[in-house]
């Protein structure tokens, strides 16, 4: 199998795990973090901080990490969030 064809399923893989467990846990935000209105404002977090960060970030770090360690990061950004929803509470 060629090379790029084999990182390009790597990836696709990966992504597809990633976002299907993403969504999933997306779904039911609301129901399992219902006290004080904590999932809506988890998922309001998430969807503003989505926004900008897809309109300012992508140049700035392709440029400074490239594209591989870009996806990486990005990667890692969304299963700290999936991971932070096993203990999720308010802040203080």
């Amino acid at each position: 199998m060629e090379s790029n064809l084999k990182n390009v399923l790597v990836i696709s893989f990966g992504f597809l795990l990633l976002f299907t467990a993403y969504g999933g846990l997306q779904s039911l935000q609301s129901s399992l973090h219902s006290e004080e209105g904590l999932g809506v404002a988890s998922l309001s977090v998430i969807y503003a901080a989505l926004i900008l960060s897809s309109m300012f970030l992508p140049p700035i770090l392709i440029k400074k990490l490239g594209c591989k360690w870009t996806i990486v990061g990005s990667m890692c950004c969304y299963i700290t969030y999936s991971l932070g929803n096993f203990y999720a509470s308010w802040y203080g």
